[in-house]
């Protein structure tokens, strides 16, 4: 993964020409803990297209709740987020109650056969707009 930093994320979210981008983030005593990037669509829908932490316990969490509460003030219908089927994002995401839908064709990452699905952490964000 390249470096998430200020620049690229204005590049990527705060100037992009057609979907509208929002982000929240997560500090402690003005650090930075953790951050999540989100798509809010026409549809009522939100969507969570990256979160990044700095391995702080609980800020994941705190963030996609945050998320959910910030998706209910705007009148959203939905939060939706896609990982890949047996990763860690997956488990984390079913165990904050989202629900599993039907799978698409996805993303079929290859990394040689010493790589496994669990290994990769691949949200919306990670895919050319």
């Amino acid at each position: 993964r390249g470096v998430r930093d200020r620049t690229y994320l204005q590049w990527r979210y705060g100037r992009h020409p057609l979907w509208r981008h929002g982000a929240l983030t997560c500090r402690r005593d003005g650090k930075l803990l953790g951050y999540a990037s989100f798509r809010a669509g026409d549809s009522g829908s939100v969507t969570l297209l990256e979160l990044e932490d700095d391995g702080t316990q609980g800020v994941r969490q705190a963030l996609v709740a945050g998320l959910a509460v910030q998706a209910h003030r705007d009148n959203a219908e939905s939060v939706q987020v896609e990982t890949l089927a047996d990763s860690a994002a997956a488990g984390l995401f079913e165990r904050l109650g989202f629900l599993k839908r039907d799978e698409g064709a996805g993303v079929v990452p290859f990394g040689g056969p010493e790589s496994a699905a669990a290994d990769w952490w691949i949200t919306g964000g990670d895919r050319d707009q």
